[in-house]
C-alpha cells in the first residue's frame, strides 16, 4: 500500500506545471517581425527536395558590442534579417 501511494504522489508531483524559461512577447512590443514563409510549388516541395523545410534558424549574440543581445534570423525563401 505504501509503495502505490508513493507512486501516486510522485506521479501527481511530476504533473505539476513547471515555470517556463521563456516568455512570449508580442511582435509589436519586441519590434521583431521576421517570418520564415515557405511557398510550396510543384517545382519546390519536400518530395523533390528533402531539405525543403531545413535551413531557417536563429542566432543571438552581442554583435556590435553595445551590451545588448542582437538577434539574427535566417530564412529559406526569404531574406535573412538582423535585429540590433
Amino acid at each position: 500500500m505504501r509503495i502505490s501511494l508513493l507512486v501516486i504522489c510522485i506521479f501527481f508531483y511530476s504533473c505539476k506545471e513547471k515555470p517556463s524559461l521563456f516568455q512570449s512577447i508580442d511582435s509589436r512590443d519586441s519590434g521583431i517581425e521576421f517570418e520564415n514563409f515557405l511557398q510550396v510549388k510543384d517545382t519546390s516541395n519536400v518530395l523533390d527536395n528533402e531539405f525543403f523545410y531545413n535551413g531557417g534558424g536563429v542566432a543571438v549574440g552581442d554583435l556590435n558590442n553595445d551590451g545588448l543581445q542582437d538577434v539574427y534570423f535566417t530564412g529559406n525563401q526569404v531574406d535573412n534579417k538582423l535585429y540590433l
